[in-house]
């Protein structure tokens, strides 16, 4: 191959390298951007079936410590002592009773601790409903204070109006997850989770401004304000729910035990029973500890359903 039919190969090779190196330059960044969004969509769908598959119940549980600034610790921690309370009605159950009744009676067992704090998330809902007008009009005034800057006046409601107990510690968590979160979506959710904590409307219409103040940094005072005005118009609501009798309350928390402890000493000293003898028949018999487990649970579930239908929250 001569020297002039080598030349045009060389140039029209440089040309085409340079073409591609050119469109390959133009094109890079594009295609690292696709690459990247690829990498990313392909993490949050692993991220969003990691979320499907948590389960309904470790969500509700997460829920009901939703005060406290490790939820997901004090719901591993209910599970560890369901499953103790479980262990410890199996174990003697086994000894006394059928295999199908000792797991029946274990089941009630566990089942026991969640009524007792399910009963104190209601309990505090209810207080934290009550703490909604005095909240919401402290707020309002520490807006207005802190020059509409919402994080300022949340962190001066915690540290100047410590009544609000209730409502204090959710809030402090929403400022902590809202001092931290970035995206509006994220944002939301931790907005979510204060209402839900809550649990009341007044409290999600308040989330949701808040959770525009955070976003966009928007003056959210007026809609305080009719958050505050539908609030004092359902203030009325507290005079019917004060007609509710709590003689069934003091009744089940205090008579039904007290019954119990004064049976425990006629049976000691007024039939001569002896406690060896009667700790025996109690919890060594499976009459007797079948009738002590009933007992105990039958007084929690009392108690669960009382708080539930007498103690409503305030809300509209």
């Amino acid at each position: 191959m001569s020297w002039n039919n080598v030349v045009p190969v060389i140039v029209s090779g440089g040309l085409y390298g340079l073409l591609l190196a050119g469109i390959g330059t133009v094109l890079l960044q594009d295609l690292e951007m696709a690459r990247q969004r690829f990498r990313l969509r392909r993490r949050l769908l692993a991220r969003k079936r990691c979320s499907e598959k948590e389960a309904g119940w470790r969500k509700h549980l997460d829920s009901l410590f939703a005060h406290r600034t490790d939820p997901r610790k004090s719901s591993a921690g209910f599970l560890a002592v369901s499953f103790l309370a479980a262990g410890a009605v199996l174990i003697p159950g086994l000894l006394s009773f059928r295999i199908p009744q000792a797991a029946i009676l274990a089941a009630a067992a566990e089942i026991s601790p969640y009524l007792l704090v399910r009963t104190r998330f209601e309990v505090r809902k209810r207080r934290g409903s009550y703490e909604g007008e005095a909240f919401v009009g402290n707020l309002i005034s520490q807006y207005r204070l802190s020059s509409f800057n919402l994080f300022d006046a949340l962190e001066k409601l915690l540290r100047e109006h410590p009544v609000t107990r209730v409502m204090n510690r959710l809030t402090a968590r929403l400022l902590m997850e809202l001092r931290t979160l970035t995206r509006p979506e994220e944002i939301r959710q931790a907005c979510h989770r204060f209402a839900a904590a809550a649990g009341t409307n007044w409290a999600a219409m308040l989330s949701y401004s808040l959770g525009q103040a955070a976003e966009t940094g928007i003056n959210i005072s007026s809609a305080l304000e009719d958050v505050l005005i539908q609030m004092r118009e359902a203030r009325q609501l507290i005079e019917e729910r004060r007609r509710l009798n709590g003689e069934a309350i003091r009744i089940v928390v205090y008579l039904i035990p007290g019954i119990f402890g004064g049976g425990m000493l006629v049976a000691v000293r007024g039939m001569g029973l002896g406690w060896r003898a009667y700790f025996h028949n109690q919890f060594m018999t499976p009459q007797g500890f079948f009738l002590f487990l009933l007992a105990l649970f039958l007084l929690m579930l009392n108690i669960a359903l009382i708080e539930a239908v007498s103690n409503r929250r305030f809300d509209f």
